[in-house]
């Protein structure tokens, strides 16, 4: 009879201790569940603030740039609706900080760096080569018909690109619209026949 007694207790207590270890595993698998959820959260909501900053230093870019070419061309004394603007780029160089400004008003270019407090670094004017090719072959395609041409075939709208900057130039007896543009962090240069729109030359970096 005790010896019965001794074998129920045995069975008792190693059930006991199946149960205490399964508890155990039951808890920590939930705390590791919990570690895994949290850590998931987390990185979330990085990803989340990242996008959030980017977003927020594009707007701050963006309207950097409205302020900027407003101060050049309230020196110039022309209106918005009077210029071609061949390129407005953020740039820092030796801890300074401003925008390059390159913009045409008839035969006449205009070049300014403009700090991001409002102050003009440097300016210039100069008769413009691209005016002077311009008025030399009259039957070029428009600059809207070219920078459509250079989007359609690069597949994106102009909504989502920064920095188009575009020149003329003469090349083989032909003029040339040559295109540098940024799209989701790569830039895109384009060499385009400006009679033809027949693409010569592209490249992506």
């Amino acid at each position: 009879m005790n010896k019965i007694y001794k074998i129920m207790a045995v069975v008792l207590v190693s059930i006991f201790a199946i149960q205490g270890c399964s508890s155990d595993v039951d808890k920590k698998s939930k705390e590791d569940a919990n570690i895994i959820e949290f850590e998931e959260k987390n990185e979330v909501k990085e990803e989340l603030t990242k996008k959030d900053e980017v977003k927020e230093e594009s707007n701050d870019l963006e309207e950097g740039r409205d302020k900027a070419l407003k101060v050049a061309l309230k020196d110039a004394g022309v209106e918005k609706s009077e210029i071609i603007i061949e390129k407005n780029k953020y740039k820092k160089k030796d801890n300074e900080e401003y925008f390059d400004i390159e913009f045409t008003v008839g035969n006449k270019e205009y070049e300014y760096e403009i700090y991001t407090d409002g102050s003009i670094k440097s300016k210039e004017i100069d008769t413009d080569d691209d005016a002077k090719i311009l008025e030399a072959n009259p039957d070029l395609l428009s600059q809207d018909e070219l920078k459509k041409i250079v989007l359609d075939e690069a597949g994106v709208k102009e909504s989502d690109i920064n920095e188009y900057e575009f020149e003329y130039d003469e090349d083989d007896g032909r003029v040339v619209y040559e295109v540098e543009f940024i799209y989701q962090n790569k830039e895109y240069e384009y060499k385009v026949d400006a009679s033809t729109g027949e693409i010569i030359e592209m490249e992506i970096e």
